[in-house]
């Protein structure tokens, strides 16, 4: 006898998406890689694998920022916290599937948001130089401290998920 797989044939669901994200600012510090995502503001994607028209690929469920904004700084080692900071105010945010105790801040890149994004880049640039005993190493926080990584979203996608113009 010879055993073989199978399955039903499955039933497709649509999703309105809002985009994929592309790439990320995620400080220095040690961490899990993250790969691309195609993010929804339709519940119940959490921690699912998706097949897109025939790729595999991860659709993740995010909420959008509140309208008080989203408040970001830099911390170096040694929790060295910038006085600095960047605001964003449009955007989503999910739990990290990868990084559990860290915060995704999604952003569209054609958004200011985006900008004030890379500031943060900036801004651990200068610290780093201003405290050389840190080693270049930083992260991103919010005002509580907790971690946060920002995501970059390219929200012109075709019906297959796929970056326009990619």
């Amino acid at each position: 006898m010879t055993k073989v797989k199978f399955t039903e044939k499955p039933t497709y669901e649509e999703v309105e998406l809002i985009g994929k994200t592309f790439d990320s600012i995620t400080g220095t510090i040690d961490r899990k890689p993250i790969g691309r995502s195609l993010i929804t503001e339709q519940a119940g994607f959490e921690d699912k694998h998706i097949v897109v028209n025939g790729d595999e690929s991860t659709i993740k469920s995010v909420e959008k920022i509140g309208d008080d904004g989203i408040e970001l700084f830099v911390r170096l080692v040694g929790d060295i916290k910038s006085l600095a900071s960047k605001k964003l105010y449009k955007g989503w945010t999910a739990k990290n599937r990868e990084n559990g105790d860290v915060v995704d801040v999604y952003v569209d890149a054609t958004e200011e948001d985006a900008s004030k994004a890379k500031g943060l880049v900036d801004i651990a640039t200068r610290m780093c130089a201003a405290h050389p005993e840190c080693d270049s190493q930083w992260e991103i926080v919010d005002k509580d401290g907790g971690r946060v990584f920002i995501r970059l979203v390219d929200t012109k996608i075709d019906s297959r998920g796929k970056r326009v113009g990619a």
